[in-house]
């Protein structure tokens, strides 16, 4: 029994034995099983003998949050050196297609989205070449919801191509779409920088869609993508540009600015509540329509300074000016300006300056040929212009501009000036040289020679040089010197200058008076020149139709602030007309401009009262006294009649002489009156009677 018991016990043990034995059998050839699945892969990539290398294994997927497809690809899985080494001198081309699978025969141009991508690099390892797996990534245009085929074509050295375009190896199963959404953003977006008018413009073709959108400018220092958008440090300018609006500016004449910049600009639908419920803005920065800058901006309105030294001489003998200057040492500078002007230099938005000539930076002297009539007083300044075409308009140093340089090509333009004596008035003579075109001659005197311009020359007065004589008298003639100067324009000369260049037996000349006895001989035989038959003097004013005589004294008003011109006639030929401001505060005679038989004058403010004198052939001199009534003036200034009623000078003397007798008289007679008052009245009749 208990052997029949052992015995039983020993079968269970081997029966389970058995069973454990077959259980871990079983297991074995599982994970055998499992090895040489996972090993027959690259066995069987390794027997691949094909020698097409044609692409294996393309996959593309879609990713929608990044809406982008990833395209993969592997080379031939090869141990063939020769394939190997064709393999690493061979690229691929991915090509893309909306319009269903590839074909051989499909594969163009327009379908390719990507080439030249290595399929393996000549320092590769043969293991590392065979089987190498390759990746793309690409961006479907907005509005794309099509399914889509992608293949790759493997282009050998040799230019063979492999076309056959395979699905599942060279080319993507079927099946596969790709959906991005409409591009909501504006378009041909472009932005440059004015340098005159030192602003950004902006321009583009709106597609905002409605009109609740508006347009959001931002600026950033780095370019933007749809990648890096959302990470990027970004600056709003506005979001409040109309939807329609295809244009807009940013004006930075008031703020200093020198900087690079990017711009993106999107269509901004802004945050809005309907009841209690409220959507946040929306903006589309996938960045897809261009709408940003792939290139940055330069703006900069900070104009170049020139800092250096300027010096100009002028050569008479070359009539010519020669420029020169400091070498510019500022960085980023195009072009030298040389500005020359009649009056000193301050602004370019001064009149008068003109541009003579822009040079390369590296120039250092400029020479400016002047016309042969050229007669002026010059300034010249050194500006600059940056490379961003800022150009220097101010800010011109004292070292960077010279003047003022004299500059005349023509010899004094008076000539034979003489003087003669009839009495006690000097009759001036001269000639003038047609190349001065016009302009006022000023007459000086000096008690000593001078050869040019000093301190001790003292002005006369300003006449017409045109006239080519003047007459002055004078209560008392000593012996001087005088001399006639002119203040014009001369030939080409673009302004006016003064010649006071004064050369003896020129434009000077040294007057003696007459001795007593040729003075006393003058005047017996002036007594029997001959004296010409003259109309009496009559002054005619011709826009007032008034006619004033010797000694007349009237009072005009003038309808305007600042000058009045007065236009008058003669009644006495070839009369000489001067005239002064009567209280002197301008102690110098001016002349009267004469065209034809009529004179004109021009009275600048505050002048209120002006003496006319005229000289007729017969050295008669009369004189006439006009007031002028400006406008606005204060009522405490001196009193004019109402009307304009001449006065003869020579009866209210005549009245002041008989005033005196007239209060003596009425006097007297006043006496008498009283007297016999007083008898009347009894009161003073004893003591009148004790004084007869």
């Amino acid at each position: 029994m208990a052997t029949n018991d052992l015995f039983c016990q020993k079968c269970d043990t081997l029966i389970m034995d058995a069973a454990l034995l077959r259980s871990m059998r079983g297991q074995t050839i599982g994970i055998v099983f499992l090895l040489l699945l996972a090993m027959p892969l690259q066995n069987i990539a390794a027997q691949e003998d094909d020698s097409t290398l044609e692409a294996r294994e393309a996959q593309a997927e879609f990713l929608p949050d990044m809406e982008t497809t990833v395209l993969r690809w592997r080379n031939i899985a090869t141990s063939d050196v020769l394939l190997l080494d064709q393999l690493k001198m061979a690229t691929y081309e991915v090509h893309r297609s909306e319009s269903g699978r590839f074909y051989s025969n499909s594969i163009t141009p327009e379908t390719i989205i990507a080439e030249d991508i290595p399929a393996c690099y000549m320092n590769d390892l043969n293991e590392v070449c065979s089987g190498k797996y390759h990746s793309l990534y690409y961006e479907p245009e907005p509005g794309t919801q099509s399914s889509v085929s992608y293949a790759v074509v493997t282009v050998l050295r040799d230019g063979t191509r492999t076309e056959a375009v395979t699905i599942g190896m060279s080319q993507t199963p079927m099946g596969h779409l790709e959906i991005v959404a409409e591009s909501v953003a504006p378009e041909q977006f472009t932005a440059s920088y004015d340098v005159v008018n030192q602003s950004t413009v902006f321009s583009w073709r709106p597609s905002c869609p409605g009109t609740n959108f508006f347009h959001a400018l931002y600026e950033h220092s780095v370019p933007a993508t749809k990648s890096t958008w959302d990470s990027m440090d970004v600056t709003l300018v506005t979001n409040f540009i109309p939807a329609s609006a295809s244009t807009y500016s940013i004006d930075w004449t008031n703020q200093s600015i020198d900087r690079s910049v990017y711009y993106t600009l999107t269509c901004f639908y802004p945050p809005y509540c309907e009841g209690d419920v409220c959507y946040q803005a929306r903006e589309d920065t996938r960045l897809h329509s261009g709408n940003t800058l792939a290139i940055s901006l330069q703006e900069d309105n900070q104009a170049p300074r020139y800092g250096g030294s300027l010096s100009a001489q002028f050569n008479p003998d070359e009539d010519q000016t020669v420029l020169q200057w400091s070498e510019v040492t500022q960085p980023d500078i195009s072009k030298i300006r040389v500005y020359h002007a009649p009056k000193p230099i301050v602004s370019l938005e001064q009149s008068g300056i003109q541009v003579l000539a822009e040079l390369e930076p590296t120039s250092v002297e400029f020479i400016h040929h002047l016309p042969s009539d050229w007669m002026l007083t010059s300034y010249y300044a050194i500006g600059l212009i940056d490379t961003n075409g800022n150009i220097q308009v101010d800010q011109f140093d004292v070292s960077g501009k010279v003047g003022p340089i004299i500059e005349r090509n023509l010899p004094i333009s008076i000539a034979s000036f003489a003087i003669q004596q009839q009495n006690s008035t000097l009759h001036f003579q001269w000639e003038l040289d047609p190349q001065f075109l016009g302009g006022e001659a000023v007459l000086w005197t000096s008690s000593s020679p001078n050869p040019d311009m000093t301190p001790s020359w003292e002005p006369i007065t300003r006449l017409n040089p045109n006239m080519l004589e003047h007459h002055i008298t004078f209560y008392t003639l000593e012996q001087g010197w005088y001399a006639l100067t002119l203040e014009g324009t001369w030939g080409s000369s673009p302004s006016t200058h003064t010649d006071d260049r004064i050369y003896l037996g020129s434009n000077a000349v040294l007057f003696t008076p007459s001795s007593e006895e040729a003075v006393s001989e003058a005047t017996d035989d002036s007594k029997s020149t001959e004296v010409f038959d003259i109309p009496d003097f009559e002054l005619m004013l011709d826009d007032q139709n008034l006619t004033l005589s010797n000694g007349d004294w009237v009072t005009l008003e003038s309808t305007t602030n600042g000058s009045f011109t007065l236009q008058f006639t003669h009644s006495q030929e070839n009369s000489t007309i001067r005239w002064t401001d009567a209280l002197n505060s301008n102690p110098f005679w001016s002349s009267a401009s004469k065209v034809g038989n009529e004179f004109s004058l021009t009275v600048e403010e505050p002048t209120n009262l002006i003496h006319i004198e005229s000289t007729n052939v017969n050295d008669e001199i009369h004189i006439v006294r006009i007031g002028i009534d400006w406008p606005d003036e204060q009522t405490n200034e001196q009193q004019t009649p109402d009307t304009i009623e001449p006065v003869d000078e020579k009866h209210v003397a005549v009245d002041d002489s008989v005033s005196f007798p007239l209060v003596a008289v009425i006097a007297i007679i006043s006496g008498y009156i009283l007297i016999i008052f007083t008898r009347k009245s009894g009161q003073l009749e004893h003591a009148f009677f004790e004084e007869e």
